[in-house]
């Protein structure tokens, strides 16, 4: 029959002429299975990196330098143990309180991904003595949050493009069924925009036909 059902364990069933799934590979694969085994398995052979985001929040009075930008990010000849921090109260608008600052800053990744393994506390302390030794901060901050992902970043290895072709063709044989998300064709947030209109621009005829 055409069409899609989806059962939730919380909900009634759905049904439904497309489904667009905007997970990472690694999480779309498992319920992916029931449909089609080999697109399943094209999935599971997607690799992921791990990381590890600390949010450090600030009094501004305490930060003895011009923040007004979007942060930095390390290459790896500088033999950092951060990959790079941004300014996300200087980024966008009500991120932290009249006053305050926030930074986070991004540990782990395919360079190091035994640093994501490191315990909280550990890994604030890291973080500061990084943020010491760059930007001069030396004051403690007011706040410190960690936000730890074991399948963070999806790395694009030899045969991602081939990993794709074979997605393509196997959802070509399963009408309605669409994937996007950073797995695929980008991990930056524009790419995934980009994306993601295709996929809608794709829906869109989908439905019409």
């Amino acid at each position: 029959s055409e069409g899609f059902r989806l059962s939730f364990s919380n909900a009634e069933d759905l049904d439904s002429d497309c489904v667009v799934v905007a997970t990472p590979a690694c999480d779309a694969s498992s319920p992916l299975s029931f449909i089609d085994e080999g697109l399943a398995t094209v999935l599971d052979r997607f690799e992921f990196a791990p990381a590890t985001v600390v949010g450090l929040g600030f009094d501004r009075t305490m930060i003895d330098r011009d923040i007004n930008g979007f942060g930095f990010l390390i290459p790896r000849e500088e033999n950092r143990r951060i990959l790079g921090s941004l300014w996300t109260s200087s980024i966008f608008s009500h991120r932290a309180p009249e006053g305050s600052v926030l930074f986070r800053t991004i540990v782990g990744g395919a360079r190091s991904p035994e640093l994501a393994g490191l315990s909280e506390e550990e890994t604030i302390q890291m973080v500061r003595s990084e943020l010491k030794e760059i930007m001069g901060i030396t004051a403690k901050p007011q706040f410190a949050h960690v936000f730890k992902w074991q399948r963070a970043i999806c790395q694009y290895n030899v045969g991602h493009s081939v990993r794709l072709q074979e997605i393509d063709e196997r959802l070509s044989r399963i009408p309605g069924l669409f994937l996007t998300g950073n797995s695929y064709r980008g991990i930056a947030l524009n790419d995934c925009t980009l994306n993601a209109k295709r996929v809608a621009y794709d829906v869109t005829n989908f439905l019409k036909d």
